[in-house]
């Protein structure tokens, strides 16, 4: 199923405000801010601060969507 079906038809229609999301490709970055709360995102791979942080903020935002980091003991 192609990243943008999948986030439109099963991720946005789950509740992960308590679920672990991971991201392990780039083209899943955009789908990131139409999928609402989530608690915990794990980035898998060589990616950048500033792409994960246009990520995590969504394309028409200024500011980060709130994020609560986590140590590698807490994972």
């Amino acid at each position: 199923m192609p990243v943008s079906r999948f986030a439109d038809e099963v991720l946005a229609r789950m509740r992960l405000d308590d679920l672990q999301v991971p991201i392990t490709r780039r083209e899943q970055f955009r789908h990131l801010p139409r999928l609402g709360p989530i608690d915990w995102v794990r980035f898998v791979g060589d990616h950048g601060a500033q792409e994960i942080g246009t990520a995590l903020r969504g394309p028409d935002r200024e500011e980060p969507r709130p994020v609560r980091q986590r140590t590698a003991e807490q994972s």
